[in-house]
């Protein structure tokens, strides 16, 4: 099980400058899309197909822990939390040994394997902060605007 914490507080901060009670609603829709790009952005990138070296990928055997990440349940793999913090991860317990690596030990005669580091959710919330954050901070001010005029 692994929950990374995302620091949106530029999102915050552009609701700031309105009245906070009525865009509040505005502040949550972006913190979920956040939540739903960084996500998909981990798929797609260390998953699938992408600009990634071929020996970063961990290659899917069942699907568990690709389909895990950003899937909602009633305790909620990503949520928001006081309006400034998102956290993304996954359920599936060996997705924690993958991101950041580690030895699994178990009663054999080997008796334990070296898994190699293979992140998937910090290079993404990476990319979301330096590709995508300042769209999406335009595109909520824009709908800010629309909706006091």
């Amino acid at each position: 099980m692994i929950e990374i914490n995302v620091d949106l507080s530029e999102l915050n901060d552009v609701a700031k400058r309105y009245d906070r009670i009525k865009v509040r609603p505005i502040l949550h829709k972006y913190i979920e899309k956040s939540g739903i790009r960084i996500t998909s952005i981990a798929k797609e990138r260390y998953f699938g197909k992408s600009r990634w070296p071929l020996h970063e990928h961990l290659w899917v055997q069942t699907g568990r822990l690709r389909a895990s990440i950003g899937n909602r349940s009633k305790e909620g793999i990503w949520r928001w939390k006081d309006y400034l913090t998102l956290e993304v991860g996954t359920k599936v317990v060996y997705g924690a040994i993958h991101e950041f690596g580690g030895i699994i030990r178990w009663k054999t005669k080997k008796g334990q394997a070296v898994i190699p580091r293979r992140p998937f959710l910090l290079p993404a919330i990476a990319d979301f902060r330096s590709e995508e954050i300042s769209i999406m901070i335009k595109q909520m001010e824009e709908e800010i605007l629309r909706k006091l005029r």
